[in-house]
């Protein structure tokens, strides 16, 4: 019995001892809450003014910037694909002539030297005409991209020069 009385005693001793400081916190006047703090004063006319055209100059650098990562991004996605291309044709190219030997062998079950070197000749000059083809192919490309690359630093230079001139004028209207 006497240890139930000192349990229950000792359960509202605790409960009192976390009750008694939050209510004393709270009824306490002389303490406000939560700290006040002085209200900013607004800024004048020509400072938000200024403030909005550095605003417009920081979309206007990053949005220039986010451009500039596309059209490299697109510019690589597009060297990936040819790269891929050139390689795949090269591989096709090489199985038809395996093929077309393959082929040649099976027709002529005993050729003579002249037939194969006949064959081996046309093979080398096809072979020949092919790397020339993906040489062209690569120089077409490459002056594609160079042209694309030119004209993208174009525009970006002449949208700068227009913001630029855009934020003169709205610089002096301030």
């Amino acid at each position: 019995m006497l240890r139930k009385f000192m349990l229950l005693f000792g359960g509202a001793a605790l409960a009192l001892t976390l009750a008694l400081p939050a209510a004393a916190k709270q009824s306490n006047p002389t303490h406000p809450t939560h700290p006040t703090h002085p209200s900013k004063p607004t800024p004048s006319a020509h400072r938000l003014c200024l403030q909005n055209l550095n605003a417009a100059h920081k979309a206007f650098m990053k949005s220039q910037h986010t451009s500039l990562k596309t059209f490299l991004a697109q510019q690589h996605a597009a060297v990936k694909a040819f790269d891929k291309q050139q390689r795949l044709d090269r591989k096709t190219f090489r199985d038809q002539q395996t093929a077309a030997m393959a082929t040649f062998m099976a027709q002529q079950p005993a050729p003579t030297t002249a037939q194969i070197e006949a064959f081996s000749a046309q093979q080398h000059a096809d072979a020949l005409a092919f790397g020339k083809k993906q040489h062209a192919d690569a120089k077409a490309f490459h002056a594609q991209q160079h042209a694309a690359w030119k004209a993208f630093l174009k525009q970006q230079h002449a949208a700068y020069k227009s913001f630029e001139q855009q934020q003169k004028t709205a610089r002096k209207a301030c």
